[in-house]
């Protein structure tokens, strides 16, 4: 089988941009779940509740709308590419020192609705 020399150019062509395009994407997402997420009044931590029943559309809209991402498509690409990750309903308090996207997901694996009660000696309700 001959190919013209037109037909593998445009083909060597074509690949060399469909690799340029996979390789910056790799890149773009890279960065973005290494990065360190900065808050603008340097909170020592970061308040979240994910309500039961939210998805991971509206989880990553919800980070967005916090400022915690930009893009809410990098969330839904890592949790896709990451199977064994899931992000749990709860109240959160997330340390803000050196988080990034990786270790927000992992701080949010374990999810509770507990609230901390101390009941004071002594103390009652009638």
């Amino acid at each position: 089988m001959k190919f013209s020399k037109s037909f593998l150019t445009i083909s060597i062509a074509s690949a060399s941009i469909i690799f340029i395009a996979v390789l910056t994407g790799y890149s773009y997402y890279n960065s973005q779940i290494n990065n360190t997420i900065s808050f603008s009044d340097n909170e020592k931590e970061l308040k979240v509740t994910i309500e039961r029943g939210m998805g991971v559309s509206e989880i990553s809209e919800y980070f967005v709308k916090e400022g915690i991402i930009k893009n809410p498509i990098i969330l839904k690409v890592y949790l896709f590419l990451n199977k064994n990750k899931k992000i749990e309903a709860g109240y959160y308090r997330v340390p803000t020192e050196n988080l990034n996207l990786i270790k927000l997901v992992d701080f949010l694996q374990d999810g509770t609705f507990e609230r901390k009660l101390t009941f004071i000696e002594g103390w009652r309700t009638e």
